[in-house]
């Protein structure tokens, strides 16, 4: 702690933040006085000092020198609040006045350091405080009087005098420190107040200039996400109307009644009407059967909407086609209909295309399905009921675990995911049909995730085939038996060098056309080389 920090109060009016209510004020006013107290404190010794030596008083020396040192030990100690800084330095000046008075009498010691204690103590505390340090101050007199005696030479002249003089003084004293304290301290009050007025004012002016900026600044967000919002609805109208003309589906606007409102241009070309014969039209003339637009209005507001609708409409050419609507209700605010509001596709060629396919599939000879990827039949044709002997509507009604005669549940689940990561198989099992009987099947099975996910199925009776494939095995297996019997007959076969015997894996000793008859298809026939004919009919011979 310095002495500069102590300066700088003195020089308040000088800084950015200077006073602005009383507390601050008074807390200036006391370090003013800890200034004014280290200023006046040591000039007050040196016009004092010569006196005091010469009429020797070093009492009164060593007193100012100790409240010297008390004012320097006070300033190097860190500021506390300003009353307690208030409290010390009014002690401080009480002290030094009771001293003096004592110490060189009460005209001598100038009673007006009375009057500034009082004076000070209206300044830090208000009127009230001046009255209560006025009575103390008079009773500091009166307690200084009747202890003090006429022994103390100081004094001697006050008690040579009557009282009632004394009185006077006490008196007099008391009115001028109440009239100067008390209208200080009344100033002050009434200034505290209307600091704190002002105080409140402002700050109840600053809290409703936030309400209104932040009123303003709600209303400017409003305004501009109001513009923002216009700005987005033209964008979306835009972007509808656009929609709206450039689909290739047919897109209308009803009224509940079936007043065609509007139309695009898709729809005018399904129909063939221009927009002029359009808007405005019944779309109820546009059913081929009018009780189809009675069923449409009953679901479509028991629903508020439909999906993919069947229906048969008729152009103005008078071509009837198959079409699907999807359509919801439009209402107003408070919930009243309408109108409506969809979109027609017409499905005639793809009607068409599955009437073939479903014939195709019925005359096909091969078995098909179509399954979930749960297993169930979804569909199956007219080959397949045949091959397994059970109906359609029974098979719709079970899964193909029921007819999976080698897999078990879990490995036909296990099958199918393994096709869905794939995307196909084709394999063999065997299937049982209605009867018990187990035929066997080659399967060929395609996934395809189109909407919901399918596996379309082609299956084939291969019972003929593999019994074709065992008789096959067994001949091959006869096949290679014969060979192996043949192969033996190429290896070394012990025979008689004299009777031309041979010995058999069993150690029996056969003729040779024996032998070779039963390990060969071959057959003997006898006759005589002409070697031998010579040799043993010579006579045949010649």
């Amino acid at each position: 702690m310095n002495i500069v920090t102590w300066l700088q109060p003195l020089l308040w009016r000088k800084r950015l933040n200077p006073p602005t209510d009383l507390e601050s004020w008074r807390d200036w006013l006391v370090s003013t006085m800890a200034i004014c107290a280290l200023i006046a404190l040591p000039l007050g010794m040196v016009a004092t000092f010569p006196i005091y030596v010469m009429e020797k008083r070093y009492g009164l020396i060593g007193f100012d020198i100790g409240v010297l040192l008390l004012v320097i030990v006070q300033l190097s100690l860190k500021p506390k609040s300003y009353k307690y800084q208030a409290y010390f330095w009014l002690a401080v000046l009480y002290i030094m006045t009771i001293t003096f008075f004592i110490a060189l009498g009460p005209y001598h010691a100038r009673p007006a350091w009375l009057v500034m204690c009082a004076i000070m103590a209206a300044l830090l505390f208000g009127a009230r405080a001046a009255v209560l340090s006025t009575g103390v101050n008079a009773a500091i007199l009166m307690v200084l009087y009747w202890l003090i005696g006429p022994e103390n030479q100081a004094w001697a002249s006050e008690y040579a005098a009557p009282f009632s003089k004394w009185m006077m003084f006490v008196v007099n004293v008391s009115i001028i420190m109440l009239a100067s304290s008390g209208a200080a301290g009344f100033l002050l009050d009434r200034l505290d107040r209307s600091l704190k007025n002002e105080r409140d004012t402002r700050n109840r002016l600053l809290a409703e200039s936030e309400k209104l900026n932040a009123a303003h600044s709600t209303l400017k967000a409003q305004v501009e996400e109001r513009r923002r919002s216009e700005e987005a609805l033209s964008e979306s109208e835009e972007r509808y109307r656009t929609l709206f003309e450039q689909s290739r589906d047919a897109i209308y606007i009803t009224s509940k009644e079936g007043e065609i409102l509007d139309a695009n241009q898709s729809m005018l070309d399904l129909f063939g009407y221009s927009r002029e014969e359009m808007i405005g039209f019944q779309a109820g003339e546009t059913y081929v059967y009018p009780e189809d637009r009675l069923r449409f209005q009953q679901e479509i507001e028991r629903e508020g909407f439909v999906r993919d609708h069947e229906i048969e409409l008729r152009k103005k050419d008078g071509t009837e086609m198959d079409c699907l609507l999807t359509a919801t209700v439009r209402r107003t605010a408070v919930g009243n209909i309408l109108g409506y509001q969809g979109i027609i596709r017409d499905i005639t060629e793809r009607k068409r295309v599955e009437d073939e396919y479903r014939t195709i599939l019925r005359t096909a000879m091969d078995g098909f399905w179509i399954t979930d990827i749960q297993g169930r039949f979804l569909d199956v044709n007219e080959a397949y009921c045949r091959l397994i002997g059970y109906n359609r509507d029974e098979l719709l009604n079970m899964r193909i675990s029921d007819v999976e005669s080698i897999e078990r549940p879990e490995e036909t689940a296990q099958r199918i995911q393994r096709i869905m990561e794939t995307g196909g198989d084709r394999f063999e099992t065997r299937h049982k049909c209605k009867d018990g009987r187990i035929i066997d099947i080659e399967v060929s099975v395609n996934y395809m995730k189109i909407g919901n996910e399918r596996l379309f199925v082609f299956l084939r009776d291969i019972t003929e085939r593999k019994c074709v494939e065992e008789e096959r095995g067994k001949l091959i297996h006869e096949l290679q038996e014969a060979l192996a019997h043949i192969k033996a007959l190429r290896g070394l076969l012990p025979i008689c060098s004299y009777c031309k015997k041979i010995r058999d894996d069993k150690g029996y000793w056969n003729q040779i056309e024996s032998y070779i008859r039963d390990h060969s298809d071959a057959e003997f026939t006898h006759g005589m080389c002409p070697e031998c004919l010579k040799k043993l009919y010579p006579d045949l011979v010649d």
